[in-house]
């Protein structure tokens, strides 16, 4: 008998110090068909396989693992002289910043200066195998510190951002930034432009195919672009993601510039200028959002958060956000890298001035949405 584990997808809106639009309790529901679905099944079921192959490939034991007569298994070190971890608080030089671990028998705690994780460990001799949402790291224990190997860096690739490529591009900080394109035929009028980001490691192309927003605007009558971040992330802020953060890349300056060009060349309706996007997507929509306010409609996002403080030039805007309870590399609660879908609704309602708790205000079955 298969085992089905339950995803609970939450939405949650910010938009109290802002003037509605009108028919905006009037949208439309869009379902995918059937082929869609069994298509996007198909996928997943496919992106699991992988994944247990994968897994499958690796050693099933450790060598800091041994079996016990009644079959069971247990952690034990390498050597059993050497020292343990569990129950002790550990100072270290986390990179060029101090970094304070706290273990119990199973679980750890990195607290630094500007973030806290929580996480699980093994420990095998000299070796901590830490995992923090997912992702596991090796570290060295030499009874009084905790240090890690260095690991050089990737390097970023801007060679492709030479040329253009894409549907259009503009030159932005030396480089070309560019983009996909959708404008349904017979556009009349003055019309909505929506943005939509992919995520960190994904395409323009990827985020084209996933969302499906093409057909959406054939419907409704709106041009959508699908910008490439550089080196495949967005500068969503310190915690996220990748090159762009690293090399402080002004992917709000880009985003701007796009936006001029396509206004340019198409009737875009400037007071309905909305931005979406998938995890580093999603933040970077956020953070957009909160520094582009003289251009941001509304904002509705999925799977990561606002990363940056507030603007001084911000003014209230909407802001939908859609989580999953069990998302394994973005953390719901606050007990990861990241702040957490609650504090993430707490700070738009501050933005927004907001008043009150958080209500529920939709559900079906297992989803619901707080505003």
């Amino acid at each position: 008998m298969n085992k089905t584990s339950l995803l609970v997808c939450v939405v949650l809106l910010s938009s109290c110090a802002v003037r509605q639009p009108s028919g905006w309790a009037d949208g439309k529901v869009y379902s995918l068909s059937e082929s869609e679905v069994s298509e996007h099944q198909a996928r997943f079921q496919e992106r699991l396989k992988q994944r247990s192959n994968e897994q499958q490939k690796k050693p099933s034991q450790s060598a800091g693992i041994k079996s016990t007569a009644a079959g069971e298994t247990k952690s034990v070190s390498a050597d059993d002289d050497f020292p343990s971890v569990a129950g002790k608080t550990i100072h270290s030089e986390g990179g060029s910043k101090p970094v304070q671990w706290q273990f119990t028998d199973s679980e750890v705690t990195m607290i630094g200066e500007e973030t806290t994780l929580h996480g699980d460990y093994q420990q095998e001799g000299e070796n901590l195998h830490i995992s923090f949402n997912g992702r596991t790291f090796t570290a060295i224990y030499d009874g009084s510190e905790i240090r890690f190997p260095e690991r050089k860096r990737s390097v970023a690739d801007y060679a492709p951002y030479e040329k253009s490529y894409a549907d259009d591009c503009v030159q932005h900080d030396g480089y070309y930034r560019c983009w996909y394109v959708h404008v349904p035929e017979n556009l009349e009028g003055p019309v909505p432009l929506l943005v939509d980001m992919h995520g960190f490691g994904g395409t323009a192309e990827q985020q084209r195919n996933l969302t499906g927003f093409d057909r959406l605007a054939d419907d409704e009558g709106f041009v959508v672009v699908w910008p490439q971040g550089m080196n495949s992330s967005w500068n969503a802020g310190p915690l996220c993601c990748g090159h762009s953060v690293a090399d402080d890349v002004d992917d709000v300056g880009f985003l701007r510039k796009m936006i001029a060009r396509v206004s340019s060349q198409q009737a875009i309706d400037q007071g309905r200028i909305y931005v979406t996007g998938l995890s580093n997507g999603s933040a970077m929509s956020q953070r957009f959002a909160n520094e582009a306010s003289d251009l941001v409609a509304a904002t509705a996002s999925l799977a990561l958060y606002l990363l940056v403080p507030k603007s001084e030039s911000y003014s209230p805007v909407p802001v939908l956000e859609i989580h999953g309870t069990k998302d394994s590399v973005v953390n719901w609660d606050a007990k990861g890298a990241f702040p957490g879908a609650m504090k993430n609704l707490e700070t738009w309602a501050t933005l927004n001035q907001c008043r009150g708790e958080p209500v529920e205000s939709w559900r079906e079955g297992p989803h619901y949405a707080l505003t």
